[in-house]
């Protein structure tokens, strides 16, 4: 915006949350006789609202994911662990399968992306390596009761 000489309406500052109230403001914003500039901004504004439609729709799908019984067990084991809410849970439930395939726990440490001797590792899974820690991971497996198979 600032680039076209548009500034944003007062009160308002970069990075914040866009109400409807806000969306409006933009979209009254005196673009001058660039009907150029007008049509952009309308398009990002447009790519924005679809944008979070989308998110609301995809977190709608997983928390009712979340709620089926074939799901609900694990969800409310792993919300029990501190820092892990429902679409963490999610991501860990759907991203692991079943924890039960690794062997020790170092190696679903290893997969995750957490490593005692190497610290965080780059070979991880990306959807897994950014919401857990290390910690989490100690207190689902002491809570699923899992011990390392030797």
């Amino acid at each position: 915006m600032h680039f076209s000489g548009l500034t944003l309406p007062l009160g308002y500052e970069a990075g914040q949350y866009w109400s409807k109230n806000f969306i409006q403001q933009l979209e009254s914003l005196d673009c001058g006789d660039s009907e150029t500039l007008k049509t952009t901004l309308k398009l990002y504004i447009r790519d924005y609202q679809q944008t979070r439609d989308l998110l609301l729709a995809a977190t709608r799908a997983i928390r009712k994911l979340c709620k089926e019984p074939a799901y609900e067990k694990q969800i409310t084991l792993l919300r029990s662990v501190p820092g892990i809410g429902e679409i963490n849970a999610a991501i860990i439930l759907m991203e692991l399968q079943d924890i039960h395939r690794f062997k020790h726990f170092d190696q679903l440490c290893s997969y995750v992306g957490l490593r005692i001797s190497k610290g965080i590792t780059k070979r991880s899974n990306q959807y897994l390596r950014g919401g857990v820690s290390r910690k989490q991971l100690e207190c689902y497996k002491k809570r699923s009761g899992i011990v390392d198979k030797v």
